[in-house]
């Protein structure tokens, strides 16, 4: 029988909505509307902080112009 405290298995825990995790950061929405572009984010997304930090590391290191090059 569950409890009160008992979290459902489909709530994985320490991840956080990628809104929540702009304002947190400070993220300008410039690069949060690029990082959730290239990460192909959707509104709604819940993600580690470590994995915002990298998809912004990524999206900030990457070269003008074509993607991949």
């Amino acid at each position: 029988m569950a409890t009160k405290n008992d979290t459902p298995a489909s709530e994985p825990t320490g991840l956080i909505g990628v809104n929540q995790l702009k304002q947190i950061k400070n993220t300008p929405e410039s690069v949060f509307c690029g990082v959730c572009a290239a990460e192909s984010w959707r509104p709604g997304k819940s993600v580690s902080e470590s994995e915002y930090d990298q998809a912004v590391k990524r999206f900030l290191n990457r070269p003008v112009g074509k993607a991949g090059y």
